[in-house]
């Protein structure tokens, strides 16, 4: 059985991200992490996230 982390609060839609999205979601998955929840903010980032 392979173990999975969730991050369940990641501001995915911060200006760290930023043109980084790819290579941070690559980082996140060797990591171990399988999946990232990212709490709604702000209305007009939804369709970003």
């Amino acid at each position: 059985m392979i173990c999975r982390f969730i991050d369940t609060h990641c501001h995915f839609d911060f200006p760290p991200f930023s043109g980084d999205e790819e290579a941070s979601l690559q980082r996140a998955a060797q990591a171990g992490v399988g999946k990232i929840i990212v709490p709604a903010t702000e209305a007009e980032n939804f369709a970003r996230v």
